[in-house]
């Protein structure tokens, strides 16, 4: 038996097919998503797909004979745009069904300054179908990772739903290692319950204990529980290779919030990615901006520690006087970034009164995810 599916090109589609007569699709546009089950019968099913303002219908037709062709035409809303597929599903004979994910309601709220999005759950599963619960979320959704933010995570909890016990993604990857969030990070000491993590512990969760919400550990990732989400900033990065000892730096094509929130936004992408600091291949970025984003600031991580002490990297190294425009810094500023002065011919560092301003930033590291390396 095989399938053919028609879309209309100019985006990602993908089509799982399952057992028993039915096929799931799952077609993906720019900024949403839409499943829907289609289950046939012998002569022709209809599904309506929801996507982001849109409604596409689907007919499926079948003229009763195993070895004919089906067709399932694809009539597209116009938030939707997809390619041409076609392929031959396996039958329940001979694999087993795989079952859509379908996302629950969850209570999305903004936490912490600068702010981030949480979603807590309606909903109790294991600690794996709750990462799975997440990443099925529209949008870049996963399991939440609280180095920071915990206590407002803590606290909302608290205050909103006392009795229950909620998964976060922090697991000790083998029996005898330090707890770390799922991007890698140690959990700090000070957040665990008195006497916790227990040795045998393997992954935690924030629950109620004698009438305080805390931090705990459990040995056993099938207890079914509530759980917390975190949508994930949604960035363009142009990632690049800088320097003759090759490093990348990723230049945001998305307007920061602010410093602080593009301090954040660097951290949450996944892999080991950090806002920008300088100390080496200051030139490198320089003659990039010049060449590729002339008319555009860029916040990196230079900052006054103290209100009269020299501009340091994040790492503690001092940023050098050649770094900076001339007559910089103002003493009275305690952050920085990069300015391209025209009249001057000059792209430099330059301080800023204020953190707020929406530049664009720079991130570096290595980022988990595949990129489009540009030299």
């Amino acid at each position: 038996m095989s399938f053919r599916s028609l879309g209309c090109p100019g985006g990602p589609s993908s089509f799982e097919w399952s057992t028993g007569g039915s096929i799931t699709a799952s077609l993906l546009s720019d900024q949403a998503y839409s499943t829907a089950s289609l289950l046939s019968d012998q002569a022709y099913s209809t599904a309506s797909l929801l996507s982001d303002q849109a409604y596409s219908s689907v007919v499926l037709v079948n003229d009763n004979n195993e070895n004919s062709s089906m067709i399932l035409d694809v009539s597209l809303g116009s938030h939707l745009h997809y390619y041409v597929c076609e392929g031959s599903p396996v039958l329940a004979a001979e694999s087993a069904s795989t079952p859509a994910i379908i996302p629950p309601a969850m209570t999305w709220v903004q936490l912490g300054n600068p702010s981030r999005e949480f979603g807590f759950s309606s909903d109790k599963q294991t600690f794996h179908d709750a990462r799975k619960m997440c990443a099925a979320q529209t949008g870049r959704v996963r399991l939440a990772v609280l180095d920071t933010l915990f206590e407002e995570v803590r606290e909302w909890i608290e205050v909103n739903h006392p009795d229950g016990a909620f998964w976060v993604d922090a697991v000790r990857p083998v029996s005898d290692a330090e707890f770390v969030w799922a991007d890698g990070k140690a959990v700090d000491a000070s957040i665990w319950k008195e006497g916790d993590p227990d040795p045998n512990d393997l992954v935690a969760r924030i629950m109620e204990k004698n009438n305080v919400t805390v931090f705990a550990g459990t040995a056993t990732y099938d207890g079914r529980r509530y759980y917390v989400c975190e949508r994930v900033p949604e960035v363009r990065l142009e990632w690049r290779v800088l320097g003759t000892q090759e490093k990348l730096f990723g230049f945001s094509r998305t307007h920061s919030w602010g410093l602080e929130w593009a301090n954040e936004t660097c951290l949450r992408q996944l892999g080991d990615v950090r806002l920008a600091s300088l100390d080496t291949h200051f030139h490198d970025v320089i003659d990039t901006i010049e060449t590729n984003y002339p008319d555009d600031q860029f916040w990196v991580d230079a900052r006054r520690p103290n209100g009269d002490s020299t501009f340091q990297w994040a790492n503690g190294t001092d940023v050098m006087s050649d770094m900076w425009h001339n007559g910089e810094p103002n003493y009275l500023y305690k952050v920085a970034r990069i300015k391209n002065i025209t009249d001057r011919n000059q792209t430099a560092l330059k301080s800023s009164s204020s953190s707020n301003p929406p530049y664009y930033f720079i991130c570096e590291g290595n980022p988990a995810t595949p990129v489009h390396r540009t030299k």
